[in-house]
């Protein structure tokens, strides 16, 4: 079962917003960056997407590999 981040991040004391959860996504993020602090944001990516840059492990994200 895959951990929930945005309880394990409100159990710390961090407030935390899932773009899934929420009926309007510009409103929520609106919300999570009008928070003083820091604010987890959940933004589910499907397996099909490929979020670029992708950064290979022990890289640095000047290191990006091309698409």
């Amino acid at each position: 079962r895959p951990t929930d981040l945005c309880a394990l991040s409100q159990a710390f004391g961090v407030p935390a917003i899932d773009l899934d959860d929420a009926e309007d996504a510009h409103a929520a993020l609106k919300e999570a960056c009008e928070v003083p602090g820091p604010c987890l944001i959940r933004v589910p990516v499907t397996m099909q997407h490929h979020v670029m840059p992708m950064v290979a492990a022990g890289k640095a994200n000047t290191e990006a590999m091309d698409a």
